[in-house]
């Protein structure tokens, strides 16, 4: 039996999620098969960029790509379940770079349904780049 929340996961393509950018700037969110990919621009100093998540889920692991001329040095982003860190901060100072975080805190990465999923940057000016987190269903 298929639950509401896997409903999606039958009918291929991407299934978009709402997802805003606390400075406004564009912002882009989905799940393709068992991934969360978050596109985003001009992400500033402590601004957020939080995606509303529609079933319970949980966070594997999680990859950035940095966008070509979108890395600040010093800049990082720490993925969090809407309150708790879910991973250490992640570097955006290489230009192009794809980035791992070093941990992944088990404890926290279940999201619930109507959960949220929040991205926070540290300092540093405008950063760009694209945030691929790999989930499975909880």
């Amino acid at each position: 039996m298929i639950t509401a929340g896997a409903w999606w996961r039958t009918k291929g393509g991407k299934f978009p999620l709402t997802a805003v950018h606390s400075g406004s700037a564009a912002v882009e969110a989905y799940i393709y098969g068992d991934k969360l990919f978050c596109d985003f621009v001009d992400l500033g100093t402590s601004e957020t960029i939080t995606i509303t998540i529609p079933f319970k889920l949980k966070i594997v692991t999680a990859l950035m790509r940095i966008a070509s001329g979108g890395n600040q040095a010093g800049k990082t982003l720490t993925i969090s379940n809407g309150s708790d860190a879910v991973s250490n901060a992640m570097s955006m100072a290489t230009d192009k770079a794809i980035v791992a975080p070093s941990t992944i805190d088990s404890a926290y990465c279940s999201v619930a349904k109507a959960g949220t999923i929040v991205f926070t940057s540290s300092a540093h000016a405008d950063g760009d780049a694209l945030v691929v987190i790999d989930i499975i269903p909880d």
